[in-house]
């Protein structure tokens, strides 16, 4: 089978994948108009699939490195497509639909873990790892805002249960994907290995992994804090929180196509200092502005353009810098710190919110991309000190 057509199969599992997750986004909707909920139960619904997905995220990793990351990423979707099933078979909130939230948190900290670990594969050359890497990367920001959309666009034909029926058949497509993979990318089981949680752990904090954890995790906090709180900042300053989203998500997309490839090639950590003045100008902007929709729009384009080519550019680094037998643990490993990021820090900013208002928490956020700054800054400065000592060495 041609390269080409094995990238295809990967690709459209990891987007169908996503696609079928971005079901989620309508889960508020559906859980008010059809299951006679409220708020509070859909906030219980996400935490109790947060905590799910933060706790089995590094198990998971270890899974995939154990059975193979197409075996994982199949199970993850397997789960995911019970849940959607479940949720299209409930007709109130009751035990099943906490139980659903159970099963995507555990199908989703499967395929999230599992996927970025096919780049790993012996039929990948290094130089190109980068670049599946955020590719991946790409399919999941353009999927997840497939389903609502086309929702919106087919509301008068499409009930929202429908929209879960739909999920189901993404989630069986990319199935049927990843268990393909595994021929194709070569990708063997290790089955000698002991599962082991605690060594791992104390091994991969020892190293220079530690830093693109941390980097991920300031990143994460940026980027679900904006997600989240999107439409109480455009109600407090009149503005479309839908020009927000989409002008964010179309810029990561098109920026991680048309640039991601060519800077994960080099060094990763190089463009980073630029995209992070980038974000924080961004949010600066969404700081000072009071009602102009195009500072709106530049912000979102700023934001979107630096987190859409920060995030893979940390997760090459983070590949880069570690051994070719501690990649699969120091994947997992990124992934929880850009859970925790993304599932608690909102916690932080809407505390910071209801005592500050929402410039509160873009100072915050200010503070976490300056701290960002500074750790890269740093790994800069090391390597071009070591290189200069090495190069006198020789």
């Amino acid at each position: 089978m041609s390269k080409i057509l094995r990238d295809c199969i990967l690709y459209l599992g990891c987007y169908f994948m996503a696609a079928a997750y971005g079901s989620i986004y309508l889960l508020l909707k559906y859980t008010q108009t059809e299951l006679l909920g409220n708020e509070i139960d859909f906030g219980y619904f996400l935490a109790i699939s947060g905590v799910v997905t933060i706790f089995l995220v590094g198990f998971s990793g270890i899974l995939a490195k154990k059975y193979g990351a197409h075996k994982v990423a199949a199970l993850g979707a397997l789960s995911c497509a019970l849940g959607f099933l479940g949720l299209y078979s409930i007709s109130s909130v009751n035990w099943m639909y906490f139980f659903v939230a159970i099963l995507i948190g555990f199908g989703w900290s499967f395929y999230y873990s599992a996927s970025p670990m096919f780049s790993l594969s012996p039929v990948i050359k290094e130089s190109e790892k980068g670049k599946y890497i955020s590719l991946i990367s790409v399919c999941v920001v353009a999927g997840t805002a497939t389903l609502p959309v086309l929702y919106d666009i087919f509301s008068n034909y499409l009930l929202l249960e429908h929209v879960f029926q739909i999920a189901v058949l993404f989630s069986f497509v990319s199935i049927i994907a990843f268990l393909k993979l595994g021929k194709l990318f070569q990708i063997e089981a290790n089955l000698s290995d002991r599962i082991s949680i605690k060594g791992i752990n104390l091994k991969i904090t020892k190293t220079e992994a530690i830093f693109p954890f941390i980097m991920v995790f300031l990143g994460a906090c940026v980027f679900s804090t904006m997600m989240n709180f999107q439409t109480e900042y455009a109600e407090n300053r009149s503005l479309n929180f839908s020009l927000f989203y989409f002008s964010y998500s179309l810029s990561v997309v098109l920026c991680r196509i048309v640039l991601g490839g060519v800077l994960t090639s080099k060094n990763p950590l190089s463009p980073m200092p630029y995209l992070l003045c980038l974000m924080l100008f961004g949010l600066l902007v969404m700081i000072f502005n009071s009602s102009n929709s195009i500072l709106y729009f530049v912000s979102a384009v700023c934001l979107g353009t630096s987190y859409g080519l920060a995030y893979p550019l940390i997760k090459t680094y983070a590949v880069k810098v570690s051994s070719e037998n501690d990649r699969h643990d120091v994947l997992s490993f990124f992934t929880l710190s850009y859970f925790v990021g993304v599932y608690f820090y909102p916690m932080v900013a809407g505390f910071i919110l209801s005592q500050f208002g929402d410039t509160g928490y873009l100072l915050s956020l200010c503070i976490a991309v300056f701290v960002y700054l500074l750790l890269v800054l740093s790994r800069l400065s090391f390597s071009r000190k070591w290189f200069v000592e090495a190069a006198k060495s020789i």
